[in-house]
């Protein structure tokens, strides 16, 4: 929980999937924030886990079989965990970190304007980072 909240200080969540914890529940009404319900041991009701789930399943799939299965599934969640993520520009590994939440936040805002701004030009522009925003 305390996670979450020092996310949303820095990152505003607009809405929360969780299970349903009560402790939660009355953090999400407190804060306004919606929640989406998933069903314990129903991954599958959750399209964000089931891709995981896929990736993490072709990993361990594509790995020598000499090893234990249980070896195979940490090293995959392992080498997860340190690839560069596109949507937020580094790995999962880096986004825990406190000080770098502005910076996905930055490049999280960044993607939904070049997406607005591309829909109302037509124009194909690609930047690596946004430095400055005029309105």
């Amino acid at each position: 929980m305390k996670f979450i909240q020092e996310v949303n200080i820095v990152i505003p969540i607009k809405t929360l999937v969780s299970g349903s914890a009560k402790e939660i529940e009355r953090w999400c009404v407190e804060k306004g924030i919606k929640r989406h319900l998933i069903t314990p041991h129903h991954h599958q009701s959750n399209g964000r886990i089931e891709q995981l789930n896929k990736t993490i399943l072709e990993a361990v799939n594509k790995q020598s079989h000499k090893r234990s299965l249980a070896h195979r599934v940490l090293r995959a969640i392992m080498v997860y965990n340190r690839v560069k993520n596109t949507k937020i520009k580094m790995s999962p590994e880096e986004a825990r970190n406190p000080s770098n939440w502005n910076l996905i936040r930055e490049n999280f805002i960044y993607k939904q304007l070049l997406t607005i701004y591309r829909k109302a030009t037509g124009l194909k522009l690609k930047f690596s980072r946004l430095t400055t925003l005029f309105l």
